[in-house]
């Protein structure tokens, strides 16, 4: 009963086996939804995986104020992570304010879910756009993962897309380009992605990779990977996006630029047929 209950919010499952099911996280901190459930914020799960990692590290029981003062850089922001936890059962609240890792965790590693990225990506992006001279009016973001659709295949379906249009004074026509994202997170920011994002140039002008991650520490943690990355993007067109401090005072960079391709005017509109929502196509059909 508790794990059929538990699936109505995905996150719980998800998290502890790496299968990220729930695609429509709220971003929420130290508040509650129906009582005791709460719905978090990236920052509150981020910090529950350093709690849970604390444990798997030192073992035994942590007093709460331990670490509230140990773990992140606010205590209520770890101290959130930890209610939620407990309310999760990932975690056991013990007596005189101990805390302890609960059996059903086990050695299952906990896993933020690539969903719960999905909010700071989507605004880093409309944010780079906007710096590149875009106005609101002139491209249209939309998160197309995992959307029921007519496209068949493991890798055909970004996370992200963007059209955009734009006008110039003294030239004739428009400037119009689709623009895929592949997201990932911090643990699968590796070449694979630079592949699945390079499957989508069949019917986009321009495709990225999205990685969650900041720059010193993928080279300190994966420093192989990073370089085959970089190799890879350049190699063939694909551009580059880290967004550092995710959770807290997100920064992107803008590692590598895509190289753009020549539309395929039948292949792009048959694309944006099948990902993009119906709002979102009639707004591009107004560009015309």
């Amino acid at each position: 009963m508790l794990a059929a209950f538990l699936s109505m919010f995905g996150l719980p499952k998800a998290c502890l086996y790496g299968v990220a099911e729930r695609t429509d996280i709220k971003l929420y901190e130290g508040g509650s939804l129906s009582g005791s459930i709460l719905s978090p914020s990236l920052r509150t799960l981020e910090l529950l995986k350093d709690v849970i990692d604390r444990f798997r590290k030192d073992g035994g029981q942590i007093t709460r104020t331990t670490l509230k003062r140990t773990i992140g850089d606010n205590e209520a922001s770890t101290d959130a992570a930890i209610r939620y936890g407990i309310s999760q059962n990932y975690l056991n609240q013990l007596t005189q304010g101990y805390i302890s890792l609960t059996k059903s965790v086990g050695d299952k590693t906990f896993i933020v879910p690539e969903e719960s990225y999905y909010p700071v990506v989507e605004n880093v992006l409309q944010e780079l756009w906007i710096g590149s001279n875009y106005d609101r009016s002139e491209f249209l973001l939309e998160n197309t993962a995992r959307k029921d659709s007519k496209i068949i295949g493991p890798w055909t379906r970004p996370d992200f897309t963007l059209v955009s249009h734009k006008k110039f004074s003294y030239t004739i026509g428009n400037e119009f380009d689709v623009v895929t994202f592949e997201v990932k997170r911090p643990d699968s920011a590796n070449v694979l992605a630079v592949f699945e994002a390079l499957s989508h140039t069949s019917a986009a002008t321009k495709a990225y990779v999205v990685f969650p991650i900041d720059a010193a520490m993928w080279t300190k943690t994966a420093p192989d990977q990073e370089s085959r990355v970089k190799d890879e993007c350049s190699k063939h067109g694909v551009g580059l996006i880290l967004i550092e401090s995710a959770s807290s005072m997100p920064k992107p960079l803008h590692v590598i630029k895509a190289r753009r391709r020549e539309i395929d005017h039948e292949r792009s509109s048959d694309f944006l047929g099948a990902v993009l929502s119906t709002s979102g196509k009639e707004r591009i059909a107004k560009w015309k």
